[in-house]
């Protein structure tokens, strides 16, 4: 199974919208989750060393209907041209940890540096 790839460009705010699915396709009520977003040079990088760590605690039919929206800042995505890696985990309302997605997490450079 090839490993799937997320590609922003550098310094653009990014949305990503996560639909989160049990092996039948049905969506998991995320409803009291909290679903974790982190990007790291190296997958055993510390915590502390993430270039990016973001969370959101989806909420309403959003959380019933298996929808996470992790929302990245251009300040976040500001970070060199290349490929790192992403992990995307979840911690439910009774605290069991499940790791949903591991992925390459692509940085891809502009044309325009400077914008006004």
């Amino acid at each position: 199974m090839a490993t799937p790839t997320i590609e922003v460009y550098k310094g653009d705010d990014e949305t990503l919208n996560i639909v989160v699915t049990d092996s039948d396709g049905d969506a998991v009520d995320l409803t009291g989750s909290t679903i974790y977003f982190t990007v790291k040079r190296s997958q055993t990088d510390a915590d502390a060393d993430a270039l990016i760590s973001v969370s959101d605690s989806p909420t309403g039919t959003d959380a019933t209907g298996g929808i996470s929206t992790i929302t990245l800042t251009d300040e976040q995505t500001e970070i060199d041209e290349g490929t790192y890696y992403c992990d995307l985990r979840i911690v439910d309302s009774g605290n069991l940890v499940s790791t949903y997605l591991v992925a390459d997490f692509v940085i891809l450079q502009n044309v325009k540096r400077d914008l006004p």
